[in-house]
């Protein structure tokens, strides 16, 4: 891989991870200022602004960029050209039917959520497929032709817009005593108006480069290019997408299905919505530890060398499980002070902690997913999210009328492992990735229950020293206290027992160059 191409893939490594990190990290304090209610419709809302984004900031340019590099490799320029302006010609008809079934059907959509006052934020929201084709293919282009700074800066400054709008109208709604839905209409402006500003930050770029398109040429085939879009596009979008996928679900099911009231349902529901921004913040870790894999695999993998593709496997594995197995932990053991340190108050912490399970599965599946693209077995991760998906759904049927939330939990839970356990398996059965974790078990529950200890002995001191402090502060001082001290000592006892090897820890940072010159 060449200088430029490294460069261009950590630009947008360390911008899809700080995109990753803010979208998170602001629907914190929209939940402390919308309340439950507030943040109940924003997550109703959010897989379908979410799709739109991640079609336009990943799938769709993947497929364009191919698409360009491919003839611009071939020196047809002109056909490069005639991507662009044939597949701007297909999303804008792609988008704009999204939009009009979106819009045109808010009504029928939130009635089937179970919620028809989510027709207006739905509405909102509809604008932001209108706004794919100039970031898509903008993107794509300038991708294909190994510059990334467009991509880069035009996510981050979409993000910061969205964050800021989202932030400053719901202000605006509930200092007006407006409502939750009306706070769910702000989230939806504020996120259509945050892919408006993508589309201007790359158009400006397009105009300054515009020398990069030339002139048209031979036409691409249309069929050819829907394939592309549909297959590189789509595909690697639903495989990708898992969890917003999982919301979804959750969106037209939950509510329907729950045995309350309206009202009582949709404070269940805001409640239940905190454990996603927890579990997405665990995704984002496994896809910056996938990043560090995949390049190196895809070539090891394209000149058969079988070993260091299993090597580079295992060590993947190994850091996604003793991550995913703290995470897990340390959330359940603190999950009390930290619902209240982020959420204001203690609501639900059971079946959170339980939710928060899923972390460690998505890990997984994410981690998998991408070491199995990189050996060339896309469409596979593509088939296990679906047969995840789908269980998701009949689990969803089955047990939130009788559990509620919980349910709901265990649903996303149990049909995460399995795209986690296919996804394993296919990758074992390739790779024998698994196999390393065989003598490290022990080990690794060792430094678990180090943690554990460390962190009970955190929260009970602080209680008995401060008898009489109480609240948000409290909950705060325990929580970032537990994390940072089960964390030290973690990975102090992972690395005492030796539970990664001095050849493992130093391969993290190995280059494939530098081994093969060893």
């Amino acid at each position: 891989m060449s200088a430029s191409m490294w460069r261009g893939a950590l630009i947008l490594t360390g911008a899809a991870i700080a995109v990753k990190i803010m979208s998170v990290l602001y629907r914190i304090p929209y939940q402390n200022i919308a309340g439950d209610l507030g943040f109940y419709v924003y997550q109703q809302i959010y897989p379908f602004f979410a799709g739109a984004v991640f079609l336009a900031a990943y799938g769709f340019p993947a497929a364009i960029s191919k698409l360009v590099a491919v003839r611009l490799a071939e020196g047809r320029t002109g056909g490069a050209a005639e991507v662009f302006v044939r597949s701007f010609l297909v999303l804008a008809v792609f988008s704009s039917a999204v939009f009009v079934l979106l819009y045109g059907g808010a009504p029928w959509v939130s009635e089937v959520m179970g919620d028809k006052r989510l027709a207006g934020p739905l509405r909102t929201v509809a604008f932001s497929f209108l706004f794919i084709p100039p970031i898509a293919v903008i993107r794509g282009f300038f991708q294909g032709n190994d510059r990334m700074s467009p991509t880069a800066v035009s996510q981050l400054f979409e993000q910061s817009v969205r964050a800021a709008l989202i932030i400053g109208l719901t202000v605006y709604v509930v200092f007006h005593g407006m409502g939750p839905h009306a706070a769910g209409m702000a989230a939806g402006i504020g996120s259509s108006a945050g892919m408006a500003a993508a589309s201007i930050v790359l158009i400006l770029y397009a105009v300054r480069h515009r020398g990069l398109f030339g002139r048209k040429g031979r036409a691409i085939s249309l069929s050819v290019l829907v394939r592309a879009l549909a297959v590189d596009g789509l595909v690697f979008s639903v495989a990708s997408l898992g969890l917003v996928l999982f919301l979804l679900i959750d969106t037209f099911t939950v509510i329907p299905l729950l045995k309350a009231s309206l009202s009582e349902a949709r404070v269940l529901m805001g409640v239940y919505d905190r454990g996603y921004p927890v579990v997405q913040l665990a995704t984002a870790a496994a896809i910056s530890f996938t990043l560090a894999f995949v390049p190196e695999m895809a070539r090891a993998n394209a000149r058969g060398d079988r070993e260091f593709v299993r090597e580079k496997s295992q060590l993947a594995i190994r850091l996604c499980v003793a991550f995913g197995a703290a995470a897990v932990t340390g959330l359940a053991l603190i999950i009390r002070p930290f619902n209240i340190m982020l959420f204001q108050d203690a609501s639900g912490s059971a079946t959170l902690a339980w939710f928060g399970v899923t972390m460690l599965f998505s890990m997984i599946a994410m981690t998998t997913a991408g070491l199995l693209q990189a050996l060339g077995e896309t469409r596979r991760t593509f088939y296990h999210t679906w047969i995840g998906l789908i269980l998701k759904f009949v689990l969803n049927l089955c047990l939130v009328p009788v559990l509620g939330t919980f349910g709901a939990a265990t649903a996303t839970v149990l049909a995460f492992a399995v795209i986690a356990g296919l996804n394993g398996l296919t990758l074992h059965m390739r790779t024998r990735a698994f196999s390393s974790l065989s003598g490290s078990g022990r080990k690794l529950l060792a430094a678990l229950l180090f943690m554990a200890a460390t962190v009970a002995i955190w929260q009970y001191g602080l209680t008995v020293l401060f008898p009489g402090l109480e609240g948000r502060f409290l909950a705060s001082i325990k929580a970032l206290g537990a994390v940072a001290a089960g964390a030290t000592v973690y990975l102090f006892v992972l690395l005492r027992l030796r539970f990664f090897s001095k050849t493992e820890l130093a391969s993290f940072s190995r280059t494939e160059k530098t081994r093969r010159s060893a």
